[in-house]
């Protein structure tokens, strides 16, 4: 029988991409500017939205703050059977209770109240009795445009606080400027003590 050959081609496989004129990749330079303008323009609307958000957050937190520091004195007021009171510097920022704890506002925060007379007040109280009740009292608080009115309510000595209420800002108390430390606040605790002591 006759061997039967049989004949193989090769084919050589080009790996190597094909560079095609037509159809260049990636982008052109017009093309990127479009997106940077694009990115741009979303940044610009939602990041003083954001920061308006970051603010109101703070200014809650605050008020929370004074909100528990306040309803601690009526408790111990309650439990110790002992009229309690909470003080605060109008101007200089601070609260500071029976115990002389304290506790220091935000910077930027300030109060106010609606009474047109009270221009002169360095200081305002907040009185606790063991029965449960309290003195009535509201005071206004304002940063960054954002206002909250702080409550004490004089037959349950509830305290709470209520943002944006229509309360007339009669006396605005601005802030010290240079912010005290805590060893000045000390200082200053002490010697409003002595001064409640020696009026009462």
């Amino acid at each position: 029988m006759g061997k039967c050959r049989v004949k193989t081609r090769k084919h050589h496989i080009n790996l190597k991409p094909r560079l095609s004129l037509q159809n260049p990749t990636g982008f052109t330079l017009i093309e990127i500017i479009i997106v940077l303008v694009i990115i741009g323009i979303i940044a610009g609307v939602t990041i003083p939205r954001f920061a308006g958000s970051f603010e109101t957050i703070k200014f809650r937190k605050a008020m929370s703050d004074i909100v528990s520091f306040l309803r601690e004195s009526r408790i111990a007021s309650m439990s110790t059977g002992k009229t309690k009171t909470v003080g605060i510097d109008l101007r200089k920022g601070f609260f500071w209770n029976d115990d002389k704890r304290m506790l220091v506002l935000p910077p930027q925060m300030e109060t106010f109240t609606d009474k047109a007379d009270a221009g002169n007040e360095q200081t305002k109280l907040f009185t606790f009795y063991p029965n449960g009740t309290a003195i009535q009292e509201k005071l206004g608080f304002v940063s960054n445009k954002m206002t909250a009115v702080l409550h004490v309510d004089p037959l349950g000595g509830v305290v709470y606080y209520k943002v944006d209420d229509d309360m007339v800002m009669g006396v605005l108390y601005p802030r010290v400027k240079e912010p005290l430390s805590s060893e000045e606040i000390k200082k200053e605790i002490d010697k409003l003590t002595v001064s409640d002591r020696l009026a009462e």
